[in-house]
């Protein structure tokens, strides 16, 4: 009331997702706005209000409007008109991070709402408002691939990167461009069983390096029965990134966080690269099998041999590089993950 107090530009509209079916269903179907029902069998949906011009629009859920004290605190702090201001600049000028899902690899596809696809992590990604493009940088004549992306997004491989691809990412990179990315290990026909992603050139400069190696958990308490210890609970450390999954004084009750068929990294260094931080941790009794040739073939689960990598091991890093001009909100980032598997629709 008070907004359209100050112009006749804005029309605002109420959908009483109880009454209102046909409308509900047709802004279901415009804006990808998912629903369900309550016990008591009244229909909520996962966007309360959607700010929208021409084909622009973005979302603001029930966190957006308001802000919950922290601990025992039971207040309410409104920040509605934050939230709407914020929408209504956003529809009418400033455009939306693009988030660039590379293609050619065998990745998860944002279009594939299966199990083993990312089409769930889009809705969500939707609904936060980023604009969700594919890009293949191996592409004819794709010198700069991932120009106008805030972010490029590798979910899962199937197969490695060319020198030249990783070429192109690194430079991307070092110009100031961030990365996430989620690879389990590769297999392949070689002599471990395993192929490289390819990606040292591009990660080095932030100081982490993947490792060719299978994670197995063996402390009982964090690795799931019947999994041979590759699907098993990670101990998430004290981030910005991870910082409602770590226990504190103002969160004594948090989610498990369960990895499966993941990979370990380590840090490295080159002239001038960052320190990463850890993010996930396996415990001390997990190792990095280094050879996975005839697994098919195993009746047991595998044991630590000579060679393989002993625990514990850090499943997730990130690193921030300096900024690349005074203007740039923050320098290059990257988020690395040893598993695809945070991204799939069941997790």
């Amino acid at each position: 009331v008070a907004y359209q107090a100050e112009t006749s530009r804005l029309d605002i509209h109420y959908v009483d997702p109880d009454r209102d079916v046909v409308a509900l269903e047709d802004v279901k179907k415009r804006f990808k706005i998912e629903t369900g029902r309550t016990e008591q069998g009244h229909v909520v949906a996962d966007a309360i209000v959607v700010v929208a011009r021409g084909d622009k629009h973005w979302f603001l859920t029930t966190s957006d409007m308001v802000e919950l004290a922290a601990g025992d605190d039971t207040r309410v702090k409104p920040k509605e008109e934050r939230a709407l201001t914020g929408a209504i600049r956003n529809v009418l000028g400033s455009e939306k991070a693009k988030l660039c899902f590379t293609t050619g690899h065998g990745e998860m596809s944002p279009d594939d709402p299966g199990r083993e696809g990312a089409g769930m992590l889009r809705d969500i990604l939707e609904k936060d408002n980023y604009d969700v493009v594919g890009v293949d940088p191996g592409a004819p004549n794709a010198n700069e691939p991932f120009k106008g992306c805030s972010v490029a997004v590798i979910a899962g491989l199937r197969g490695g990167f060319t020198n030249d691809e990783t070429e192109r990412l690194r430079t991307y990179l070092l110009d100031g461009g961030n990365l996430l990315l989620a690879v389990s290990p590769i297999t392949g026909a070689s002599e471990t069983g395993m192929v490289p992603p390819n990606l040292d050139r591009a990660l080095a400069p932030f100081g982490i390096a993947l490792d060719e190696d299978l994670v197995i958990e063996e402390d009982p308490e964090l690795s799931f029965p019947g999994t041979g210890g590759i699907r098993f609970v990670v101990q998430p450390r004290p981030h910005a990134l991870t910082a409602g999954l770590v226990k504190g004084d103002d969160k004594r009750d948090v989610p498990r966080t369960v990895v499966h068929f993941a990979r370990s990294m380590h840090k490295v260094t080159e002239p001038g690269s960052a320190t990463p931080s850890d993010l996930l941790l396996t415990s001390q009794h997990a190792f990095g099998l280094v050879n996975i040739a005839g697994a098919s073939e195993w009746k047991d689960a595998p044991q630590k041999k000579a060679g393989d990598l002993g625990g514990p091991l850090s499943i997730a890093m990130a690193a921030a590089r300096p900024k690349t001009s005074p203007s740039s909100p923050h320098g290059p980032r990257a988020v690395v993950i040893g598993t695809a598997s945070p991204l799939t629709s069941p997790t």
